[in-house]
């Protein structure tokens, strides 16, 4: 296979969309989606120390193990929180050891009554030359997302389900 580096700019970025309702209010939802302790129950990272982190207003940084989809060796990162509004939006920006730099959207929005839709959304710019093109081949880094993306609202799912059943 040849790999070639990606010439325009708008082929050089990750995009990835995903949504999913949950029988919780939006506060509910909001309120358990900041709580970094409860980030090993339904995300793919492992926060390092949580219960000494601060994760409410922009500039707080969560750092976090994260298995790779490659040979699930562990790499270190850490998220910074870039803005919050709450009950509606996070931003923060997901950098990893040896992945590109994650730019990450979270909306949060009603979805009838004691219900919300949560809206993931991940951008990365691969690195440019050669090393993008080969990375973005070997990592095949919009898959791998989503997959990640996939896992978490499943698991806020099934967190969301045993909270309600208790």
């Amino acid at each position: 296979m040849e790999l070639k580096p990606r010439l325009e700019s708008n082929e050089s970025r990750t995009h990835v969309e995903l949504s999913r309702t949950y029988p919780v209010s939006r506060s509910k939802g909001f309120a358990y989606f900041m709580d970094v302790a409860a980030w090993d129950e339904w995300t793919t990272l492992t926060v390092v120390e949580p219960e000494t982190t601060v994760w409410r207003e922009p500039g707080d940084v969560v750092n976090y193990r994260y298995a790779t989809p490659i040979a699930g060796v562990p790499l270190n990162g850490s998220a910074m929180l870039e803005e919050v509004r709450p009950e509606e939006l996070v931003k923060m920006r997901l950098r990893t050891t040896g992945l590109p730099d994650a730019p990450v959207e979270c909306a949060f929005s009603h979805a009838g009554l004691g219900a919300f839709t949560l809206t993931l959304m991940v951008h990365a710019e691969d690195p440019p030359g050669f090393f993008g093109a080969a990375l973005q081949q070997l990592t095949m880094m919009e898959t791998f997302a989503a997959r990640d993306m996939r896992r978490c609202l499943d698991g806020l799912e099934r967190t969301v389900n045993q909270l309600k059943a208790a």
